[in-house]
């Protein structure tokens, strides 16, 4: 279970080099559920600055862009859970072109031209098999 969890989060290149807060989530939660899917979503919340840290920009500032909200529920309703894990099954030529434009309206803006950002829309692309 434990490595399961480990290699989701590495996985989703997140960082487990704060091991006592890997092992702390899976310790207060192992009691309620065996899913290495839900215990991995536990993890995630408990590193959540860590996380989102790697996404602030030099300005020290979390830049985001909104969905609009139609775009939104596609994305959320495409979403399947079983047993080896959760999938995205979007269109292969819906995850393209979602985020390339993703990835040009990033570039184009003038609130951040991080790298890290277009490396993750780039990164969802390519996990879509775009």
């Amino acid at each position: 279970m434990v490595q399961k969890v480990l290699q989701n989060l590495l996985r989703e290149r997140v960082s487990i080099r704060d091991m006592v807060t890997v092992i702390e989530a899976l310790a207060d939660h192992a009691v309620t559920t065996k899913s290495p899917e839900i215990l991995t979503e536990f993890v995630r919340q408990a590193l959540s600055r860590l996380i989102t840290k790697q996404y602030t920009a030099n300005d020290g500032k979390l830049y985001v862009m909104m969905l609009d909200q139609e775009i939104e529920e596609l994305v959320t309703q495409a979403v399947q859970y079983s047993e080896q894990g959760t999938l995205l099954a979007l269109e292969p030529s819906l995850a393209g072109a979602f985020s390339i434009r993703c990835a040009r309206a990033w570039s184009s803006s003038r609130s951040c031209s991080c790298s890290r950002c277009l490396r993750a829309c780039r990164r969802f692309a390519a996990s879509c098999g775009v």
